[in-house]
């Protein structure tokens, strides 16, 4: 910022440069931007105005550079964001974990904050710094995977221990040992997810399950296969099988919806943009359902959401497993299995974000604060992770049962009485007579 308005100034523009600094909440620049600013090495140049909400880089006796600090909590504070500037700076958008108070910032802030970024300057730069998060983060597509293709667009690793002794990375290993996810984030430098409790997809692996290409429905491979959730964040799955393998096409969830506007507003459209000719067979799709979906209210028999379902989408249903090891198994072994040297299980990039961050550990179990698992069912409420994994393992366990239906089925054991008499003597067949 200060090197900003060095050349700011240069360029025949006065003094000072204003920008805007946003965080999750205010009090994170309280405890983390306020310490910084007050460090040895800025010789006294910061120092901080309106109750700590402006800090000024005072240099030579001239201000060059307010910086509004600011906290992005709700609409209010995305309204913060709009106020004009030169420069724009996030700070940790990425969430630290799942479960707790702050959830980052997001991509809707980033535009929002882009478009103040107006002020007449020799360029008005858009600044993020943070720690790693997850590879569903806004941030890793927008600035990792996506940076090939807008040149404009700049992504900077900052070394691994830049900042720390061998030794203080060796002890903060040692600390986060049983931590793999966390020390992959704050000691290798590597995107990972960091939640509360233990992944329940433990087989899945980012880097070999989630296609490096998109993946899209083929009419030439046959039906689609849905797996279905319900409860108040309906999710459905939609995969096919394609060239031996299962490709996990799209993850969709509706929060706060009932199973028609689910249906209405997310399904059908969806499958009316990519696979018209699904919805124009009864046989072209088969649905692996949640079995609490067939329960009628109480107060009305007319309400179902298994029936709401059958009305709204044509297709052949089949009731999931019912208890937990029934989803879990197929789920485990799909994602442990492969087909020539690849993966059973792909899934799309850029359909399947929620799908791919519950994947990666926001399904997960709960712990108590020992750190030790609470239950072997996952956490719940955890809307949508629990919702999209409890979809795929419904999808799965159609698709690829554990259980070998094509070996031969076992004859089963006839028990004879034993007589201690009739021990070693040769059986002597009856005559049947048939009238």
């Amino acid at each position: 910022m200060i090197y900003h308005a060095k050349l700011h100034q240069q360029a025949g523009h006065p003094l000072p440069t204003r920008w805007i600094g946003a965080a999750d909440t205010f009090a994170s620049h309280t405890a983390k931007t306020h310490e910084s600013l007050r460090e040895p090495l800025w010789a006294g140049v910061w120092h901080f105005e309106e109750q700590g909400h402006v800090a000024v880089a005072v240099i030579d006796g001239v201000e060059a550079v307010r910086l509004r600090l600011i906290g992005v909590e709700d609409q209010a504070g995305v309204d913060r964001l709009r106020a004009q500037c030169h420069g724009l700076w996030f700070e940790e958008p990425n969430p630290s974990s799942v479960g707790v108070q702050s959830t980052g910032l997001g991509e809707k802030a980033w535009n929002t904050g882009i478009t103040s970024c107006r002020m007449p300057s020799h360029a008005n730069p858009k600044i993020i710094t943070s720690n790693y998060g997850t590879r569903s983060h806004w941030t890793y597509r927008r600035f990792v995977r996506e940076t090939a293709l807008h040149p404009e667009r700049a992504y900077v690793e900052v070394p691994p221990g830049e900042l720390a002794s061998a030794e203080a990375r060796l002890a903060w290993a040692k600390a986060l040992e049983d931590d793999p996810s966390a020390a992959a984030r704050l000691i290798h430098g590597q995107w990972a997810s960091v939640y509360e409790g233990d992944q329940v997809a433990q087989s899945f692996r980012h880097e070999t399950h989630v296609s490096l290409t998109r993946l899209h429905p083929d009419v030439g491979e046959g039906r689609l296969w849905l797996g279905q959730d319900g409860g108040l964040t309906p999710a459905t799955i939609i995969a096919q099988r394609q060239r031996g393998r299962i490709c996990i096409l799209a993850a969709l969830a509706s929060e706060d919806a009932g199973m028609r506007q689910h249906m209405e507003a997310v399904v059908r459209p969806w499958l009316a943009e990519h696979a018209m000719w699904a919805l124009r067979a009864s046989d072209a799709i088969r649905v692996e359902y949640d079995p609490s979906l067939d329960t009628d209210s109480q107060g009305d028999s007319e309400i179902n959401a298994l029936r709401v379902m059958r009305r709204l989408l044509h297709a052949t249903y089949h009731a999931g497993p019912v208890d937990w090891l029934g989803r879990l198994h197929p789920l485990e072994a799909a994602l442990n299995r492969s087909v020539n040297g690849v993966p059973l299980v792909q899934i799309d990039p850029e359909e399947c974000v929620g799908l791919i961050e519950a994947l990666d550990g926001a399904w997960h179990y709960p712990v108590k604060a020992t750190g030790q698992r609470r239950s072997d069912q996952p956490k719940k409420p955890n809307h949508p992770a629990e919702d999209l994994g409890d979809g795929l393992a419904y999808v799965l366990a159609g698709m690829a049962p554990t259980k070998d239906t094509s070996a031969p089925p076992k004859v089963p054991t006839v028990h004879r009485h034993f007589d201690v008499l009739d021990y070693g003597r040769p059986e002597v067949r009856k005559p049947v007579v048939r009238f």
